[in-house]
């Protein structure tokens, strides 16, 4: 009997393990962005009321200690052993195309429940942005960077019945072209160049544009710029450094794959990255910390833009430094502090950049209710 005890004893040990340690190692630092979901962390709920506890649940789910290597070691064993995706973020589609699988994501596919009441306040919202952007002197345009369900509907995964309606970027696109509002969606020339050209990866980065749809992307953008003000000058390809690598995993997991993606670098770059510079303003949001404050050193104008967006844009500065003289990228989560921002920063023109995933209106999304309500 007493030959047992240590073996009792090992594994009540490793049971208490592994209850007790990712307690021990939950992150509870605020303010946290989460990589491996490309969403930001639940904070702590605040107060007690009804949905204390639901909140409660959330933050120590996203939160748990090892919870990541877990998520992604049941990854890899469904894949070797049942060729199964497992993954909190992402489905697979046909030809192992990856597709977001948020129920938001996948009922904006089957054209479900668009709310046009939405569209039609987010549209006065983007007026009055407009405006008050006119007010401080800016130029405003509204840029609209479609998802890769939108440019590759056919690899989506089947079995989702899909409404004979306009869909939300539709009906979005129909309620902007009846403004004097400036514009651009970048769905119709994404659906001719990728008869030409790869312009999201199957697989690697699933949800967001690869770096042959980024560079294409942004050159539509600046083209757009450079028609309102001819001294801001146009990308050339020429300038960049193209290459390709072979990538063995998914950009916010482990979860394994293989497959060749395509890099853009800049072969000079005059422009000095002062991240420094942001921190001092207390209206910058810590919560979504992708922020870029850069300067050219032999600027080609005088000009000051600012850019305001989603992950689409986080690296955006790497296209535009060349084309003004500073560059200013903030997260949308910025947005209810955009009068400060205009006051302090003062740019020539302004873009607001939104990925058709973020307009919809719910809690989560950047341009929620909440959001377009404030101004």
């Amino acid at each position: 009997m007493n030959r047992q005890n240590p073996v009792r004893y090992f594994y009540s040990i490793l049971f208490l393990a592994v209850i007790i340690l990712p307690l021990v190692f939950t992150n509870i630092i605020p303010e946290q962005n989460s990589f491996f979901d490309n969403r930001p962390l639940p904070e702590f709920p605040e107060k007690v009321d009804l949905a204390f506890f639901r909140q409660l649940e959330d933050y120590y789910n996203l939160r748990l200690g090892f919870r990541e290597p877990a998520i992604s070691a049941y990854q890899m064993f469904n894949d070797r052993l049942f060729s199964l995706m497992e993954h909190p973020s992402y489905t697979r589609g046909e030809q192992n195309y990856l597709y977001f699988r948020t129920d938001n994501y996948i009922r904006d596919y089957q054209r479900i429940a668009v709310n046009t009441n939405y569209l039609k306040r987010l549209v006065a919202y983007l007026e009055r942005l407009e405006k008050l952007a006119g007010e401080y002197g800016s130029g405003f345009t509204f840029v609209i960077i479609p998802d890769k369900k939108s440019i590759y509907p056919e690899y989506f995964p089947k079995g989702y019945n899909i409404k004979d309606t306009p869909s939300k970027l539709d009906v979005l696109l129909n309620l902007l072209s009846q403004t004097g509002l400036d514009w651009l969606s970048l769905k119709d020339a994404f659906l001719n160049r990728k008869e030409s050209q790869q312009i999201y990866n199957v697989e690697y980065d699933a949800g967001h544009w690869n770096a042959n749809g980024e560079f294409y992307g942004h050159s539509l953008i600046i083209e757009h710029l450079h028609q309102l003000d001819g001294q801001i000058p146009v990308l050339r390809l020429e300038d960049y450094e193209v290459s390709t690598k072979v990538m063995t995993s998914l950009q916010t997991s482990r979860f394994p794959i293989r497959e060749e993606v395509p890099q853009y670098a800049l072969k000079e770059s005059k422009a000095t990255n002062q991240r420094k510079e942001l921190e001092q303003y207390g209206f910058i949001s810590q919560t979504c910390s992708r922020y870029r404050y850069v300067q050219t050193d032999s600027p080609v104008n005088e000009l000051k833009l600012l850019i305001i967006g989603d992950s689409y844009m986080s690296s955006s500065y790497n296209y535009y430094a060349s084309c003004f003289r500073e560059v200013t990228f903030l997260h949308v989560a910025n947005l209810p502090q955009i009068r400060p921002i205009l006051e302090t920063f003062q740019p020539d023109m302004v873009i607001l950049e939104a990925a058709e995933r973020v307009i919809g209106g719910a809690a989560k999304q950047m341009l929620d209710n909440d959001t377009i309500n404030m101004l």
